[in-house]
């Protein structure tokens, strides 16, 4: 009988070709390229919506009101006769753009506070203190509350959501702080001299960029869904400017009649959810040392 073919051996990832590597962590980390994938059509609709066959998302004609899904109208018409279908494209910009916004504002505020925090003992009490009172109240009512105070706007709405987000940041921050302040390498580098803002900078900043980009998403994920919210409940974005909540606070009367007027946007904004969610998800294990040993 011929002997059965020898095993092909172990190959160390760093012997592996750029493609081969490419391909081991495409296998390895289906769940991140899936989210990534989806979020990259997603950006790209947004971005292109101008020439994907859409026309002006605020034009009405009236005489092909409530039109069902066809040729002519992929996603059909509203009750004013608008293009669904151009109003859900455009709706995306808005939509992801705040929740972009939001993630970078935060990160970089949360980060910034957060390194002060858990490094400064003198100001910790009073900073977390400040975090604790701005976490105490809920997200959404928040929100509603500052942009009712002020007026509706997208800037007013990335604000009304920087704001209860940035404590969860500065939290999870000062944790790694806390933890890396008493290691060898801080005291050795406060014992050469260094200054505070090189300590912060050099050594503490680069040890919490891992869990930053990976909360980060999840803020962003956050920020659409209570930008959705914010906008279905009229505190959001103006009504003149598509969003996927107010064209869903719209649809909400005639879903019986035009149910599609109310199924599009929210898979739109469902997708975008889960794409930016296991983007996360992926990041977690591929940043997370323990992990990224293990899959490879």
């Amino acid at each position: 009988m011929p002997e059965p073919s020898p095993e092909p051996a172990f190959i160390p990832y760093d012997a592996l070709t750029r493609g081969q590597k490419a391909r081991r962590f495409a296998r390895r980390n289906p769940t991140m390229i899936a989210g990534g994938l989806l979020l990259l059509v997603m950006g790209v609709l947004a971005i292109g919506a101008p020439v994907l066959h859409t026309v002006n998302p605020v034009d009405m004609n009236p005489i092909e009101r409530l039109k069902s899904p066809g040729a002519g109208h992929w996603f059909g018409t509203d009750m004013y006769g608008r293009d669904s279908y151009s109003r859900v494209i455009y709706g995306s910009r808005v939509s992801l753009f705040v929740g972009l916004v939001v993630a970078a504002l935060t990160s970089a505020i949360g980060l910034a506070v957060g390194l002060v925090s858990g490094f400064v003992r003198r100001l910790d009490n009073v900073i977390m203190r400040a975090m604790d009172g701005i976490m105490a109240l809920p997200d959404l009512l928040l929100a509603i509350s500052f942009v009712a105070l002020t007026k509706a706007s997208v800037r007013n709405v990335i604000i009304a959501l920087v704001i209860p987000q940035t404590p969860r940041v500065v939290r999870l921050v000062r944790s790694i702080v806390l933890t890396l302040r008493e290691q060898p390498f801080i005291e050795a580098a406060q014992a050469m001299g260094a200054r505070l803002p090189r300590l912060l900078l050099r050594h503490l900043l680069p040890n919490t960029l891992a869990a930053l980009i990976v909360q980060g998403t999840y803020v962003m994920a956050s920020a659409v869904l209570i930008e959705a919210g914010l906008s279905f409940l009229g505190a959001g974005t103006p009504p003149e400017i598509p969003s996927w909540g107010n064209i869903m606070a719209e649809a909400r009367s005639y879903v019986r009649v035009a149910f599609w007027l109310l199924l599009f946007p929210g898979l739109f904004l469902a997708t975008a959810v889960l794409a930016i969610n296991m983007v996360g998800d992926g990041l977690r294990d591929l940043l997370d040392p323990r992990i990224a040993r293990r899959m490879r």
